[in-house]
């Protein structure tokens, strides 16, 4: 068997003369140690959030932006009607309150506070040569979800159907995510504003499920001059308060 040296007594006063680590120093050290690495946590967390802030932030004003500018580019062209179909409305429905200029007033199918809903074209590229189509468009919110997710802006596009001379459903998209806010104002020639009434019992737009709470009546849209919107959207980052960010639109409508 083999053994290694024997200690010799000068080697042993060595031994004893050696200074080791103390329980309190190694206490000492492990708080410095949690403390570095608590505060290095700490900064990461928070840039981590900060960086999810932005994104989040980024996402919802491109996703307002993207919504508000479709609806101002296709209400300001409200009333640009290439197949006639106002036209044909208005003598299938000699009961409407129409004024003057039958063809612009009619051209707004239905006002309310969350819902708009107008007579407007697209152009039809489906197959050559591209047709100007005449289209009935209604902005408004969709079902709300359960929380914590919020309604998407709606748009309801209705194709003109010569045959039937009314709007049939044609598709339905989200035009933005998370939407917390969607407001509509309408102003008359004078800038006063136009307060819906309740009680109404059109729908918006006319002939679907939904009839908003405050309308505007038919003497009230012939008055119409000028939409103000509102869209505003809403994110809750991960242990983060939530985050707004809001646009507004104002447009004066063509011809009126």
């Amino acid at each position: 068997m083999l053994r290694g040296p024997t200690p010799t007594p000068t080697s042993l006063r060595a031994l004893r003369g050696r200074s080791g680590v103390t329980l309190i120093e190694a206490l000492i050290t492990t708080v410095l140690f949690s403390l570095v690495m608590s505060g290095v946590y700490v900064f990461y967390t928070t840039m981590q959030g900060t960086l999810s802030r932005g994104e989040m932030k980024t996402d919802l004003q491109q996703s307002a932006r993207i919504g508000l500018n479709r609806m101002v580019r296709e209400i300001r062209m409200l009333g640009y009607d290439p197949e006639s179909a106002i036209a044909t409305l208005i003598r299938d429905n000699p009961s409407m309150n129409l004024g003057p200029r039958p063809l612009l007033d009619a051209a707004i199918r239905a006002a309310s506070p969350d819902c708009f809903s107008f007579v407007t074209y697209y152009n039809d590229n489906s197959s050559p040569p591209a047709v100007l189509r005449t289209i009935q468009v209604t902005y408004t919110l969709g079902p709300r979800p359960a929380l914590p997710k919020l309604p998407t802006l709606q748009r309801q596009q209705d194709a003109w159907d010569a045959t039937s001379r009314t709007f049939t459903l044609s598709s339905t998209q989200p035009q933005a995510e998370s939407v917390n806010l969607l407001s509509f104002m309408y102003y008359d020639q004078s800038n006063g504003i136009l307060s819906p009434s309740g009680g109404l019992t059109y729908k918006c737009p006319p002939g679907s499920s939904y009839q908003p709470s405050s309308q505007l009546d038919y003497s009230q849209i012939r008055a119409v001059r000028r939409v103000a919107i509102t869209l505003q959207t809403q994110g809750s980052p991960f242990r983060a308060a939530a985050e707004f960010y809001t646009l507004t639109g104002d447009v004066y409508l063509r011809n009126r």
